[in-house]
């Protein structure tokens, strides 16, 4: 099938409404929609763009009004903080250039 070029007017709303001319085979199709040329531009009505850079904390705010922030404990009531030697060998576990696949592998044994 030939391309089919119509003119349309978007109306305030954002509504477009097209009728195609007989003949036009029905099914899915591709629709372009591109400003004609010297055509009015007129600025998008979604939402602005931050005038500040979002910080971390705002992110978090945001999240949290959302309903979608995960917050702690994370810790089950009776984990106890592992003791300065603990956290030293989970410092060299994780600086091994070996994959922390195998190193599960190693901590489960034999299968």
């Amino acid at each position: 099938m030939d391309a089919i070029t119509l003119v349309a007017t978007v109306d305030e709303d954002r509504r477009l409404t097209l009728e195609l001319p007989a003949g036009t085979p029905t099914g899915p199709v591709e629709v372009v929609i591109r400003p004609l040329p010297g055509s009015e531009v007129r600025p998008s009505t979604g939402p602005e763009p931050a005038a500040v850079p979002l910080t971390r904390e705002a992110a978090r705010e945001k999240l949290r009004a959302a309903g979608k922030l995960a917050e702690g404990p994370f810790a089950p009531p009776d984990a106890v903080p592992l003791s300065p030697e603990e956290e030293e060998e989970l410092g060299r576990l994780f600086a091994s250039p070996q994959p922390i696949s195998e190193l599960i592998d190693e901590d489960r044994g034999p299968r």
